[in-house]
């Protein structure tokens, strides 16, 4: 993923993989770290799209909501992080599906807040989802 986005050189490649690898292991066996997978229906063990959500406890903060109003917002949060579709099964849906199961999840769980985290060429399931953009890409901000 970071590699097609032009942001991992090849050279850091493998370090990143294996660093990646153990701790979302770690993350996973937590329970601080959830993902949903993608697979052709003919094909059940491909692969071709995948995401995950990252969960938190934060304090209270403000925070946009999807009408465009600032709500105060604090509990327990997921990220939504990792989305990522094999090149050729893009624009075909599956990134939305991955992210409209998410947040389904995330109200069957009682989520308190959602964030989005994503590169400007992958927001276009964000309409699709009602999600509104945010940057949130300064340090201890969210």
């Amino acid at each position: 993923m970071f590699k097609d986005m032009g942001e991992l050189p090849l050279e850091l490649f493998e370090s990143f993989r294996v660093q990646s690898r153990d701790k979302l292991q770690s993350m996973f066996e937590r329970g601080d770290y959830i993902g949903w997978l993608a697979s052709p229906e003919n094909e059940p063990a491909r692969i071709v799209a995948g995401a995950g959500v990252q969960l938190r406890e934060v304090p209270p903060h403000p925070q946009t909501n999807a009408n465009g109003k600032i709500d105060i917002v604090s509990g327990r949060q997921a990220i939504i992080q990792n989305v990522y579709t094999e090149p050729e099964r893009r624009r075909r849906g599956l990134a939305a599906l991955l992210i409209k199961r998410i947040i389904d999840w995330t109200r069957q769980e009682g989520i308190d807040s959602l964030v989005l985290r994503a590169n400007d060429s992958a927001l276009s399931p964000r309409p699709k989802c009602d999600l509104t953009a945010s940057d949130n890409r300064q340090s201890g901000s969210d």
